[in-house]
């Protein structure tokens, strides 16, 4: 006889949104980074100039595996990371978004359950 699963899979990642707060044309560089079932499957260098915005949706994501996405400011080394182990009980339904806010020297990382795209 089987065991069954104790826990729902991990949320599948379907979109990153990291908007930045910075004023009139100050610019920072954030190098952003993904994690998809433990190994690196994205990473890239953004210039985040004034009030502006980095999106990613690809084909890679939406999957139920564990995804994690790091953000670094380049000049500061400071760091926040957002992973599907943040989620303690999942919907089967559920997929996130994973959303981030820069400013010149802090960066903050979250989700949001995102039914309406799963």
């Amino acid at each position: 006889m089987g065991a069954y699963p104790t826990t729902s899979p991990p949320p599948p990642l379907v979109e990153i949104q990291i908007w930045s707060l910075l004023e009139g044309s100050e610019s920072v560089s954030a190098r952003i980074t993904v994690e998809k079932d433990g190994s690196q499957i994205f990473e890239t260098v953004h210039e985040f100039e004034g009030e502006s915005r980095f999106h990613l949706a690809k084909d890679w994501m939406g999957d139920d595996v564990p995804y994690s996405v790091t953000i670094e400011l380049i000049a500061s080394g400071e760091t926040d990371t957002y992973s599907s182990s943040n989620f303690s009980d999942p919907s089967p339904n559920d997929c996130w978004i994973s959303y981030g806010e820069i400013s010149s020297s802090s960066v903050f990382l979250t989700s949001m359950i995102d039914e309406e795209h799963c």
